[in-house]
């Protein structure tokens, strides 16, 4: 978890700089209607909850609808499943940051004035090129979006703006700071996790960190330690060994207390948002500091660092302190697997398959986690049923399940169902451009130069035809059609 955080943490620092617009809820006023009021949700409109926060499927199709318009995705294009799933698991994340940040604003009593609200309402104005409210509202209602809806979403909107200044605001950055950003450390670390919200499971982990603390300073092995009771499937088998580590790149509590031991020093159990970590230092390495260095400068350089980790680590330790309740499995299946949970990831998918059984994406994504797990006789059985399902669905067809099918078949010899399935792969990507282009990729990937240059030459001559057409004046006279929206 704490590996993938660190991978991740542009892309959350991204999402949460992206709600801070002022029009997360004015961008989809042209997507469809939405009647429903904020503070009243009705019980199937929970996509997941964070102890008693809501977070609602309205909130998370508005945001994926926006993301859908933005990589102009149509329901006529076959798509990259990789793709999808990261896009639906994105826009999920951001209505959890978003939600967690307007339910704090409220509990802080946070109440925007006047100057801000009509600021909000012109941003809005100028993005949708409209002269004034009396426009406004015409759209709203061709949109069968009242109007008071609208309103009240614009408020929430500039509170969360506001809280988000707040937090950003209270960052300080230190002389120990600079010090600290020119310093990289070796760590090893032993994970106990903890159930958030469950008093019972806190007092559990507390203790069995306490005891593995107690044989570290016995002269038990750190890293067979690690291997055998540490539940972070990502470093364990490597003995905890989480490599070198960067200043600003992990949440506070874990980045105060590595900085602070020596090198070869074991941390006391230390209460992070994902459970109780004891920390080993190995190295540390200082890197290009200047001699005569200007910390009034480098503070100012780091503060904005800080400003932005500010929200992402406020929202992590909410969600720390809660149980986080993801009902929607296509969303579950994907939490899991960037938080190391295979079996999760895989019961998920199984549930995915309940609700759609020609739906070929929970086979193929079933297929890559136990290729991770080494288990080839499952891979090559999931890869079978995604498949088949593509092939009775031609518009489901995931090409890149072809291709995983034919370098298993391969492996194993049989040379011809290798060949018919990179074919297979060819023709179902034929005409949908961006998934040819990962298509190529993969044959590349899989050492079939030949066919990748076919497919390559396809990819010029599709490219060409789109340039063709987007030059082609519109005779017609009419407003080119918007993408459509998908249900995901």
């Amino acid at each position: 978890m704490l590996v993938f955080l660190r991978k991740k943490a542009g892309v959350i620092s991204a999402v949460v700089v992206g709600s801070m617009v002022l029009t997360l809820f004015a961008g989809t006023l042209f997507l469809g209607g939405n009647t429903s009021k904020t503070n009243r949700i009705n019980p199937e409109d929970i996509i997941a909850t964070v102890g008693d926060t809501v977070i609602s499927t309205t909130k998370y199709n508005e945001i994926l609808n926006q993301y859908i318009v933005r990589y102009r995705i149509g329901s006529d294009q076959k798509q990259d499943p990789d793709f999808i799933e990261l896009l639906q698991y994105t826009a999920f994340e951001q209505a959890l940051q978003s939600t967690i940040l307007l339910d704090a604003a409220k509990a802080a009593g946070v109440k925007p004035r006047n100057a801000d609200l009509d600021a909000a309402m012109q941003g809005v104005l100028v993005q949708y090129d409209l002269k004034d409210e009396s426009q406004l509202k015409d759209k709203l209602k061709e949109a069968n979006y009242p109007w008071d809806t609208f309103k009240e979403n614009i408020e929430n909107d500039v509170k969360v703006q506001l809280f988000s200044n707040y937090l950003q605001n209270s960052a300080k950055v230190t002389n120990q700071d600079v010090n600290n950003h020119y310093v990289r450390v070796n760590v090893q670390q032993i994970l106990i996790r903890v159930t958030p919200g469950d008093k019972t499971a806190e007092e559990v982990g507390k203790k069995k960190a306490e005891d593995l603390f107690f044989q570290l300073q016995k002269g038990a092995d750190f890293g067979s330690l690690a291997k055998a009771h540490s539940q972070d499937l990502q470093s364990k088998d490597n003995g905890g060994n989480l490599g070198w580590i960067e200043y600003g790149s992990t949440v506070p509590e874990f980045e105060t207390v590595m900085y602070a031991l020596d090198t070869g020093e074991i941390s006391h159990p230390i209460r992070t948002p994902f459970g109780f970590q004891i920390i080993k230092v190995l190295e540390k390495k200082t890197t290009n500091k200047p001699a005569n260095i200007n910390y009034e400068s480098e503070k100012t350089k780091l503060l904005q660092l800080k400003q932005q980790n500010a929200i992402a680590n406020y929202i992590r330790g909410t969600i720390s302190q809660s149980k986080l309740d993801i009902r929607n499995p296509y969303i579950r299946a994907y939490y899991y697997k960037v938080t190391g949970e295979d079996s999760g990831a895989l019961g998920a998918y199984q549930a995915q398959e309940s609700i759609n059984t020609y739906d070929p994406r929970p086979h193929y994504f079933s297929a890559k986690l136990y290729k991770t797990m080494g288990d080839s006789k499952n891979q090559l059985l999931e890869l079978k049923r995604a498949v088949l399902k593509g092939e009775l669905a031609q518009q489901a067809d995931i090409p890149l399940a072809h291709i995983e099918l034919g370098k298993l078949l391969g492996a194993q010899g049989n040379i011809a169902s290798k060949n018919a399935e990179f074919d297979k792969a060819m023709t179902s990507a034929k005409g949908h451009l961006v998934v040819m282009k990962t298509v190529e990729q993969a044959l590349k990937t899989a050492g079939d130069p030949h066919r990748a240059g076919i497919i390559a030459g396809e990819i010029m001559h599709v490219e060409a035809m789109i340039k063709q057409a987007n030059a082609t004046p519109n005779t017609t006279g009419g407003t080119p059609p918007a993408a459509a929206t998908l249900k995901l």
